[in-house]
């Protein structure tokens, strides 16, 4: 991943209906790095690779606890949350960071359960 850079972790498309979602990413360090990170967003948006602008119903962001420049490996989860769908809607994981010293890996998943 390049520093700065919103991508796309996963996505899932959720169908009409009552559903809980939750979603969170893991930021590693590459083997013998040491990662500097000064910063990381990751939000649940309806468009792709685009972190959400503000934090409303169906779209929202949030940005990490870490203090400037943590070193390591970083976790951010967000709470669970309802969602009313009216129609199939995609949800991506989106995720930016701005970070330093050694290459960025990322993982994460979005766990959606119908009500």
């Amino acid at each position: 991943m390049t520093s700065g850079t919103t991508l796309n972790i996963t996505s899932v498309t959720l169908t009409p209906g009552d559903w809980t979602i939750s979603f969170g990413i893991n930021a590693l360090q590459s083997a013998g790095g040491t990662l500097v990170t000064t910063g990381m967003n990751m939000g649940l948006s309806t468009t792709s690779a685009t972190l959400p602008s503000s934090t409303f119903y169906g779209d929202t962001v949030f940005s990490s606890p870490v203090g400037p420049n943590a070193v390591g490996n970083l976790t951010l989860t967000a709470p669970q949350y309802i969602a009313n769908i009216s129609a199939n809607q995609t949800y991506y994981l989106v995720f930016n960071s701005t970070f330093a010293g050694s290459s960025m890996n990322v993982n994460g998943k979005i766990v959606a359960t119908r009500l």
